[in-house]
């Protein structure tokens, strides 16, 4: 694993005196669990950043099926892909449950970008890392069994997501389903997976949370599968 910090946000490393003065140039917006940011092919007039919660970007299948295609935490950047290119929203997002979002206006963005080349800069740094990710997770579904898959999803969430109880146990409140989603998958096939893994003992499901038994041979099993080393979020 390649830990990099505010590997979806472009503002939180910026000098002061930007980060001020977009923060003049924002707006607060709330949201609540299950409503939606934007919608596929909406026009892509905003950039956000999260503050509070969580949101998905998701597309639907011609059959309803839902497909995660990325989970925001606090903290990461989205929106802003159309203002680059000018094309209307590839998917939706979606609020996973009560959100708190700095939404800057495509205008100010704009100007914003233009007078700074240090915002310039270091979103080429974030657009860069977010391609090597997405590099990552295109090379494990065309090359690993579901299996692979899943341990090496549960890996990185581990790092970015995870959870320590008063043990320092580390654990991931996500549902089967949620799992599923993000690897296209039936929720029947990551719930057989998971048990795998238990049996395993790389993992150990308790009062619906997925505690990590063993991270530590979950790196060395399933982290060098394919290609160079995994960005993660520190």
């Amino acid at each position: 694993m390649l830990p990099i910090n505010n590997l979806h946000n472009f503002i939180a490393t910026l000098p002061q005196e930007i980060r001020e003065e977009i923060e003049r140039e924002s707006t607060w917006r709330e949201f609540k669990d299950g409503e939606y940011i934007y919608r596929q092919g909406d026009p892509s007039n905003e950039v956000y950043e999260l503050r509070r919660g969580n949101a998905k970007l998701c597309n639907y299948s011609h059959e309803g099926k839902e497909v995660v295609l990325f989970i925001f935490k606090p903290g990461d950047c989205f929106g802003d892909l159309g203002f680059y290119d000018q094309l209307p929203r590839l998917a939706h997002a979606v609020a996973v449950s009560s959100v708190h979002l700095r939404v800057i206006d495509g205008k100010n963005f704009g100007r914003l970008y233009k007078k700074h080349p240090a915002l310039s800069k270091q979103i080429n740094i974030n657009l860069s890392r977010r391609i090597r990710f997405l590099y990552h997770i295109a090379e494990d579904a065309a090359t690993l069994s579901l299996q692979e898959r899943l341990a090496r999803t549960i890996r990185r969430m581990a790092y970015s997501h995870a959870i320590a109880d008063h043990t320092g146990q580390l654990y991931l409140e996500t549902s089967h389903e949620a799992l599923g989603n993000l690897l296209g998958a039936t929720r029947q096939s990551i719930s057989k997976e998971l048990r795998n893994l238990e049996q395993q003992n790389y993992i150990e499901m308790r009062y619906g949370k997925i505690f990590i038994s063993d991270l530590e041979a979950l790196n060395h099993t399933y982290a060098n599968l394919m290609g160079p080393e995994e960005l993660i979020t520190r």
